[in-house]
């Protein structure tokens, strides 16, 4: 498989905290990935920024928990993790910015079935393993698997060499 790269318009805004309001606001129609100290868990805000996760007993991931957490849809990501003294982190607002290289790349999630549980898709490895994935994925099967597409941003350093800078989850698709 060739990577091909395009040229779009890109922006970074930083951010230093878990802000559910501000995040709801600025990320209608997400998806979001959770790494927890004991757990991984999917979820979503829906297009009139309510949350719902995988977790039913999860409202909104608890900062002291957090270890992780992704919010992404095809415009924008919010990006924040735990560092030794909080959270930092920061939101990538694709089609606005400074001109930017990229590549997307498609990336499987393991699941070798699918089984549809209201607006989640169970996805089954052979060996037991079970991911609880927002949407709807009918058909999953070793031969036509979920994935998660990943955007690479690309600069040049001062020597003019490129390197890999940024990256950030875009979408989920079949």
């Amino acid at each position: 498989m060739k990577l091909q790269s395009n040229k779009i318009k890109s922006n970074v805004i930083p951010l230093d905290k878990m802000d559910w309001q501000y995040i709801q606001k600025q990320m209608p129609s997400s998806t979001i990935v959770c790494w927890l100290f004991d757990r991984l868990i999917w979820g979503e805000i829906d297009a009139g920024g309510r949350l719902s996760f995988s977790d039913d007993k999860l409202k909104e991931p608890d900062t002291a928990d957090n270890i992780e957490l992704r919010i992404f849809n095809a415009d924008k990501e919010i990006y924040l993790r735990r560092n030794g003294e909080g959270i930092i982190g920061r939101m990538r607002v694709d089609n606005q910015g400074s001109d930017t290289i990229v590549t997307d790349t498609d990336n499987y999630i393991w699941g070798t079935s699918g089984e549809q549980k209201g607006n989640y898709t169970l996805l089954e490895e052979d060996n037991g393993l079970q991911l609880l994935l927002p949407g709807s994925y009918p058909n999953v099967t070793a031969d036509n698997r979920v994935k998660l597409v990943i955007r690479n941003y690309i600069e040049y350093n001062e020597r003019h060499m490129a390197g890999y800078v940024d990256a950030r989850f875009v979408k989920i698709e079949m």
